[in-house]
């Protein structure tokens, strides 16, 4: 009763309508800001208890694991082995310079259709002892790469004691790549051999060829000669 006696006379007045309507709508507001997700909270005790395990009894020896990994990862030690060949490789092919070992020596060996007449003999005997001079120094340069079988199994073995003590990420893969650059060296020497096999068969071909080219160019020479007589 008291309190429709009051909305009577409060409604009469616009201030105290607002008022009142103030008063009455205070207590719904402050029910909606009481918000409750019990599923939200319930995962977060979770996730809480979970953390607080792993710290607690997880958290040293992932620590440690941590460790191992990134010290693995860092440490280096399969580094350093490369050694340079390229002095042994042009010491090959220093071999290969006394005989025909370049296109200017190539051709002036092999002038090819040339009558040198009254000289033909001291030129054929020059023209033969520079061929043969050739095929000595590739079989030199045979020689050489042979002997060196030794050197290069001791690197091996540097490499595989490498590969063998590494415990490390880092460390193997240096030694991996210490490994390939070995591998790259014998393709060097692969090449080397194949330049060597190029020269030979250019000068056993030029050889043979200027040998006939001389051969028709004296007999032609004959013949004319013959003929103007």
């Amino acid at each position: 009763m008291l309190i429709s006696r009051f909305r009577s006379v409060a409604l009469k007045t616009t201030p105290a309508a607002v008022l009142i309507g103030f008063v009455f709508s205070a207590n719904p507001a402050r029910a909606q800001l009481a918000v409750s997700d019990s599923p939200v909270e319930a995962n977060t005790t979770v996730i809480a208890s979970t953390v607080g395990g792993i710290s607690n009894q997880q958290l040293p020896a992932i620590i440690t694991q941590d460790t191992i990994t990134a010290q693995s990862l860092t440490m280096p030690g399969g580094a350093g082995r490369f050694q340079s060949q390229l002095g042994y490789l042009n010491s090959l092919m220093q071999t290969m310079g006394t005989g025909i070992a370049d296109a200017q020596s190539f051709a002036a060996t092999y002038p090819g259709w040339v009558d040198f007449g009254p000289n033909a003999a001291a030129t054929a005997a020059q023209i033969t002892n520079q061929t043969l001079t050739t095929y000595a120094d590739a079989i030199s340069v045979a020689q050489t790469q042979a002997t060196n079988f030794s050197a290069e199994d001791t690197h091996f073995q540097a490499l595989e004691a490498c590969n063998a003590a590494s415990v490390s990420v880092l460390q193997a893969i240096q030694c991996g790549n210490e490994i390939n650059l070995a591998a790259a060296q014998q393709t060097q020497e692969l090449r080397q051999l194949e330049i060597t096999h190029i020269i030979l068969e250019a000068v056993n071909h030029g050889e043979q060829l200027n040998e006939k080219s001389q051969f028709g160019a004296n007999a032609e020479a004959y013949f004319i000669g013959g003929a103007q007589q």
